[in-house]
């Protein structure tokens, strides 16, 4: 008799796992025995061995379809039986009388989202596109209604909220699995009832009977909390925390005057064609305050430019239309009109600044193009920053000619001051969404037809004076009387918000990397260090599968940690993110059935795919469960309770129906374990999700948080060469702080630190992570180590307490009137003011040894120099514990990367010189004598 395998956890004991056997795959809830498995590698090893393994060769197939006279069949199957199309038929569909073939049954609980699954096998033909339709199925006078079943695997709604059906066409000799969901009402009848589906697809068409015993207790949460019954499939579909109409602190609702659309601190005025014509933001020059004067940022509007051999046409506006006028979104329309030329302007804008223009460029007439090219120009009176187009973070201060190179991960930049600035980015009707750092390479950009017009196309920055003069071109092509390009560009005004630095400097993490160990610290420990922050990473005991945080076996483990946790005043945060998935939920076959839409496949075989944590290709596990049609990921082996479990990842398609699962895993996640925020890797989530998202978290919990971590190792040509702050941007309005990691340069000039590091320049806060960073040069921008991971900031943060940092005001050495100058042009002075005293941050950029006086604005201050104090407090009792340093002691003088920076104590008078080692900092408390 074949076996169906899969899982569960005893409720007695949290570190017994059972591996339960159904005597057959139609049995699920009747027949169940629980066998005591003390390592839960066993699990997986189960899974290799499934039935599902065991297929059917061609020749077989082909018998079996030939005596049916069928070229296709259709299989039911069970649930947790995962069908496999890269491995094959099983063959017990074909064996015992082969009562699968055109029939599924099943039972299911009232209240249930019962999930089973049809196999099409296309012998002999294909078939395509594949539909499914149903029928109410009834048990004497009760009905479970057609409106209740759902394919998940043709269609359901998009991360946008939208309904979108999918074609798919199994090619012969193909398999291809249908998931489907019945969502019984919690007062379903109880009953055995009996009805059909239909699977068709061009001239096929075959009833699929249905008989479902519903009996047992109602499920009052779909089944959701045992996830082997995949009722959590629905998350994919769901439309959770969508809503126009919805603004949140500390964004406020959109106002339009006319053509002026105010924003928090900013507003944006458009042209008669429908494009920015004016942007002004009344953020102060250190972002931490909104005022009432306004920074102009842009010189002149955004325009079109249609160049042709015989001169410019020249576009003249006819109708500009607001069809949306909502607190969150304000969308419009726009024409303009030119001799063989129209332009159309499809638009809207969101309550967080983020701005879409898609423009239809339309020839009426043949037409020999020289150049379309979008133009404008921006303020540049003030320091004029950018970073993109394979540049980091620097000042605007030379012309850049950029062109398009498909090699590059590049169609993005920021330009702006630190107060005013905008990102954009330039698409087409084939943007596709590129994979995050080291997996670039595995899915590149598609460049844009019409912007990059096979590499012809560019951007320029020219500065002229007081002004940048920005130019997006595409170059020479020919335009046929009604060929149509769709130059579209998308844009981030910012900064998106005041930094918060209340709530950074009174925000004290402990995070620390994978893995289950015993040094970890307690609550205890933690709360003892001041620490109110616990990020807990994936390859903990509370949430070890990566991005699957909900894991059955851990989810006890989580809620019991986070009740003590709050107990004592510590917030909790998960690892949580999308750009891979672990091979531990049970959702993977299902997942993977969808043809690429959850998950990507690979460029090559699955088994000739390498990345950086898999150079010697892929974990057998994966190759002989799953088959193909996939890229490796992270990979772990679980220790602790889960002794031995492979934690094997897999990457996941942008953009997909898996932001809907996600945005409900968090919800369950805030239900169940009462989380307070998460944290965030490389990820693939989209802006208008991670907007869902913060909703979610406030509607929970209005003091949660979000960081996330960024890996510089973009900037390398496999990698895609481009900026990780830049890359994440759009997603930033929804984050509370950054925390910079690998390949981050702690020797860079304070330009980069101020744009590639901190955050500032988009109203965020900034934490350091290689090396424990350098928190010497990373308290001029606010900024120090994390606990936990190369970071030992506990005498910054006494520091910090000892003059009462919480409730000053940040003078950054960017801002015109910072009150504390340095004498020394590679030594910079930021100021933290407050009533009676300041705290002085001084950094050193030099590669020497150095020292500088200070230009003290006393007044501003409000404290008397002949009767002040400055002293440089202690730094050094937890640094010299940190072994990390003591081994980074010599440090190669370029790279400065010490994680620590260790301060005496001294004293000094007003106008004494102050020396500050290389690449070092120093900390100073004036006060009143």
């Amino acid at each position: 008799m074949a076996h169906t395998i899969y899982f569960t956890m005893t409720q007695a004991h949290l570190k017994l796992f059972t591996i339960t056997l159904c005597a057959s795959s139609l049995s699920y809830a009747e027949d169940m025995e629980n066998v005591p498995v003390d390592d839960m590698r066993a699990q997986q090893q189960a899974i290799e061995n499934s039935i599902m393994i065991d297929v059917a060769s061609p020749a077989e197939l082909e018998k079996f379809s030939a005596k049916l006279q069928r070229p296709i069949l259709t299989f039911g199957e069970d649930r947790s039986n995962g069908i496999r199309p890269f491995i094959g038929t099983p063959k017990h569909w074909l064996a015992d009388g082969h009562k699968q073939l055109d029939s599924f049954s099943g039972v299911a609980q009232p209240g249930e989202f019962y999930v089973f699954q049809v196999g099409v096998v296309a012998v002999g033909d294909e078939i395509g596109p594949l539909q499914a339709s149903f029928e109410d199925l009834s048990s004497g006078d009760s009905k479970i209604t057609a409106n209740k079943f759902r394919c998940i695997s043709l269609g359901g709604t998009n991360l946008d909220g939208e309904k979108f059906t999918k074609d798919i066409t199994v090619a012969k000799g193909g398999l291809q699995a249908l998931w489907f969901g019945i969502d019984l009402p919690k007062d379903q009848t109880i009953g055995s009832y009996t009805g059909q589906l239909v699977i068709s697809g061009g001239k096929y068409k075959f009833p699929v009977q249905l008989n479902i015993d519903v009996k047992g207790d109602v499920l009052e949460d779909h089944g959701d909390s045992d996830s082997r019954r995949l009722s959590r499939l629905r998350w994919l579909d769901s439309t959770l925390a969508h809503d126009d109409d919805d603004v949140f602190a500390p964004y406020t609702p959109l106002v339009r005057k006319d053509k002026r659309i105010d924003l928090l601190g900013k507003s944006l005025t458009l042209g008669e064609n429908g494009l920015p014509a004016g942007f002004d933001s009344y953020f102060t020059e250190g972002n931490i305050k909104i005022g009432k004067q306004a920074t102009s940022f842009l010189s002149s509007p955004f325009h079109f430019v249609i160049a042709t051999k015989d001169g410019e046409i020249k576009l003249q506006p006819e109708s500009l239309d607001f069809t949306k006028d909502k607190q969150g979104r304000i969308e419009w329309t726009a024409s303009s009109a030119g001799d063989g030329i129209k332009l159309r302007t499809e638009a809207f804008m969101e309550f967080d600044g983020f701005l879409r223009c898609k423009n239809y460029i339309t020839a009426t007439r043949d037409l020999q193009i020289e150049d379309i090219r979008l133009e404008t120009s921006t303020d540049a009176s003030k320091p004029t920053y950018m970073n993109g187009l394979t540049f980091e973070g620097k000042r605007v201060n030379e012309d850049i000619n950029w062109k398009w190179d498909p090699r590059y991960n590049q169609d993005s930049f920021w330009i702006g001051h630190v107060n005013a600035g905008f990102r954009l980015q330039l698409k087409d009707q084939n943007f596709r969404a590129s994979l995050p750092n080291i997996y670039f390479k595995l899915q590149k950009l598609v460049m844009p037809e019409s912007w990059s017009n096979d590499g012809k196309g560019g951007i320029t920055m020219q500065r002229k004076g007081d002004k940048i003069n920005i130019t997006a071109y595409s170059g020479p092509r020919s335009m046929k009387a009604g060929k149509e390009l769709l130059y579209q560009f998308d844009m981030n005004l910012t900064p998106f918000h005041t930094v918060d630095t209340d709530k950074h400097f009174s925000t004290r993490y402990y995070h620390t990397g994978p893995g289950i160990r015993s040094n970890d610290w307690t609550i205890e420990q933690m709360k003892e260090a001041g620490v109110n922050v616990r990020n807990i990473h994936h390859n903990k005991l509370e949430n070890p599968t990566i991005n699957y945080p909900y894991f059955d076996a851990s989810l006890p483990h989580l809620k019991e940690y986070v009740k003590k946790a709050h107990a004592a005043g510590i917030k909790v945060k998960l690892y949580y993110t999308t750009r891979e998935i672990t091979n531990n939920m049970p959702e993977l076959f299902a997942f993977h059935s969808m043809n690429g839409e959850i998950i990507l496949p690979g460029p090559t075989a699955a088994k000739d795919v390498r990345t950086g944590t898999n150079r010697n290709g892929p974990h057998e596990w994966l190759l002989g469960t799953i088959g193909d049609g996939f890229i490796p990921a992270w990979r772990e082996t679980l220790r602790g309770p889960y002794n031995g479990l492979l934690d094997l990842s897999i990457i996941t398609t942008p953009d997909s129906r898996l932001d809907n699962f996600y945005i409900e895993g968090l919800n369950y996640l805030i239900k169940e374990a009462n989380i307070d925020g998460i944290y965030i890797d490389g990820t693939t989530l989209d802006r208008k999700t991670l907007q869902r998202v913060r909703r979610l978290l406030l509607a929970n919990n209005p003091d949660s948080r979000i960081d996330m971590h960024l890996w510089r190792g973009s900037y390398s040509i496999p990698s895609g060469y481009n900026s990780a702050m830049l890359n994440s941007l759009y997603r930033m309005p929804y984050y509370d702080r950054v925390w910079p990691g690998e390949g981050y340069r702690y020797h860079a000039d304070a330009d980069n630190y101020l744009i590639e590091i901190s955050g500032t320049h988009l109203g965020l806060a900034g934490e350091m992570l290689r090396g424990g960073g350098n928190p010497g040069r990373g308290m001029v921008f606010g900024m120090t180590n994390r606990l936990g991971w190369h970071g030992e900031p506990r005498d910054v943060w006494k520091v910090w307490d000892e003059f009462g940092i919480i409730g000053s005001e940040m003078f950054g050495w960017w801002r015109a009137d910072c009150p504390v100058k340095s004498s020394n042009d590679k030594i910079y002075a930021t100021a933290y003011l407050k009533d009676g005293a300041a705290l002085i941050a001084l950094g050193n950029w030099s590669e020497e040894d150095e020292s500088t006086t200070l230009d003290i604005d006393w007044k501003a201050l409000g404290l008397d120099p002949k009767q002040v104090t400055i002293e440089a407090p202690e730094i050094g009792e937890y640094a010299k514990q940190n072994h990390h340093f003591e081994k980074k002691k010599e440090v190669n003088r370029k790279e400065c990367n010490t994680p620590f920076y260790l301060q005496d104590a001294a004293s000094y008078q007003p106008n004494d010189a102050i020396n500050i080692p290389y690449g070092r900092g120093k900390l100073l408390i004036i006060k009143q004598k």
